[in-house]
């Protein structure tokens, strides 16, 4: 039987003075969780520290050296009591065999957490292996629509306001599923009720719609429209304003793979809160597919989904500029 990656939830039985483990290896694709967990360590482990130069932060899309990384870690703290190493994106290391090598005998007084921004997909590969064996590796486990929705509920009550199922599918369908920019989201709903109050769709529509002038839906639904001109115009300044050619496309396929849905469940039920209940989407968002003349038949879509994965390749393989991975998409989907 394989080996499961014990869940990141499980950190909290290691936390106390007795139970610390010299290294923390966080995986997963759930960010918000992962960097929630490092705090958490971080808490934990502060009061044992005797000195603010036995804290150290280090993220490895800067370039960091490793091995100056894995020295400090073997050094003695500058106090008596323990070291903090915290090492963020280690996905974007690509030589891991001094790690590996640290992980067999890893200082006593030092504490190192490392974040591993993605799935491990080979638990036979080093140094998964053996961090799993030292049972130092944690993993967050696959979110869902119907998980997010509940977590949202459960945020928005612990800052005191409420949120509805609707309203969390059209907040999901607006923002995304990232749950750092989720909670970005409700924490500016909690100022603008003063505290307390109901998230209502227009709240939603006034608040997480402005946040960035265009929205990826004034894309999606341009898209759907077959408005080239604007559909470039939009996607350019997404991407001007930080989002990434990797979130598009994320978006852009489920909002393909809902018009598939569409077209084979609205001759069927006419009614239209029904309908999206059906296919797993706000009313809102259902609306704007139905609006989507352009894109609503089948070759059309038989044609988007070609285009997506051309664009998944070009972002995996090729080292093309967004913008232009963006214009062959829209040309390639409107073709």
């Amino acid at each position: 039987m394989a080996q499961q990656i014990p869940s990141i939830a499980t950190v909290k039985n290691f936390l106390d003075k007795e139970s610390l483990l010299p290294v923390y290896f966080l995986a997963g694709d759930d960010s918000f969780t992962i960097d929630k967990t490092v705090e958490e360590i971080k808490e934990a482990v502060k009061p044992l520290l005797d000195s603010e130069f036995d804290l150290e932060n280090y993220s490895m899309d800067k370039k960091e050296d490793l091995e100056a990384v894995l020295d400090s870690a073997s050094a003695f703290p500058f106090g008596g009591g323990k070291k903090l190493i915290i090492v963020k994106r280690f996905e974007k290391v690509t030589d891991k065999k001094s790690f590996t090598a640290y992980v067999k005998e890893p200082s006593d007084s030092t504490v190192m957490v490392v974040t591993y921004y993605s799935r491990i997909r080979n638990l036979k590969s080093q140094p998964f292996a053996e961090l799993l064996k030292k049972k130092f590796l944690f993993q967050t486990p696959y979110v869902r629509d119907g998980d997010l929705i509940s977590w949202l509920a459960s945020q928005a009550k612990e800052l005191g306001i409420s949120l509805g199922y609707s309203e969390a599918q059209l907040l999901l369908d607006t923002v995304g599923d990232d749950k750092t920019l989720l909670e970005s989201q409700l924490q500016k709903f909690r100022e603008y009720l003063n505290g307390k109050g109901k998230i209502t769709t227009d709240i939603i529509r006034k608040l997480a719609f402005a946040a960035r002038g265009y929205t990826i839906f004034d894309f999606l639904n341009v898209l759907g429209r077959g408005d080239k001109k604007k559909s470039v115009e939009i996607l350019f300044n997404l991407l001007d304003n930080g989002n990434d050619m990797v979130y598009v496309n994320v978006m852009v396929t489920k909002y393909i793979q809902t018009l598939a849905k569409t077209l084979e469940v609205a001759p069927k039920i006419p009614d239209l809160r029904m309908a999206a209940n059906k296919i797993g989407v706000s009313e809102y968002y259902y609306k704007n597919c139905l609006n989507a003349k352009y894109l609503l038949n089948e070759r059309r879509i038989k044609n988007a989904a070609r285009a997506l994965l051309q664009a998944e390749l070009n972002i995996k393989t090729k080292n093309m500029d967004p913008k232009t991975i963006g214009l062959l998409l829209i040309s390639d989907i409107l073709s």
